[in-house]
């Protein structure tokens, strides 16, 4: 379901994001924070916010690692661990004022803010053909 609505419906950011899952099977610390968060604000359960970090994650370790090292967080994100709280999803101004990325496995922060024009030129062209692929060249 969300790999369907990703590049319709997701702002830029979690594009790349969910993007950057989708070709590394793994986010950073700072990566999967702010996707996290905007799939729980999207309203994915615990559950499902599990399942689909580990079908990608679990590509490039066992189950067992990722329940050790990630399920974790998820469940702290869902209020279910640590202080209990439930966290919202990271506002643009948070993102734009945030730690940019600092490397080229990281794939959170605002494109438009934190990618150089070459790097942000050639994502809004991959971004471009995969619309015109999707929706035959016609804006909706």
């Amino acid at each position: 379901m969300v790999d369907a609505m990703a590049d319709q419906s997701m702002p830029l950011c979690r594009q790349q994001l969910h993007q950057g899952l989708k070709r590394d099977h793994k986010l950073k610390h700072q990566g999967r924070l702010q996707f996290g968060l905007f799939l729980k604000g999207a309203g994915m359960s615990l559950e499902v916010h599990t399942l689909f970090f580990q079908r990608d994650f679990t590509r490039i370790m066992t189950s067992e690692q990722f329940n050790k090292s990630y399920s974790y967080i998820i469940r702290h994100m869902h209020g279910k661990e640590g202080k209990r709280a439930s966290y919202t999803p990271y506002n643009c101004l948070k993102i734009i004022l945030g730690n940019p990325p600092q490397s080229g496995v990281e794939h959170h922060g605002c494109p438009y803010k934190h990618y150089d024009e070459q790097n942000l030129s050639a994502l809004l062209q991959a971004l471009w053909s995969i619309s015109t692929r999707c929706c035959n060249g016609r804006w909706y």
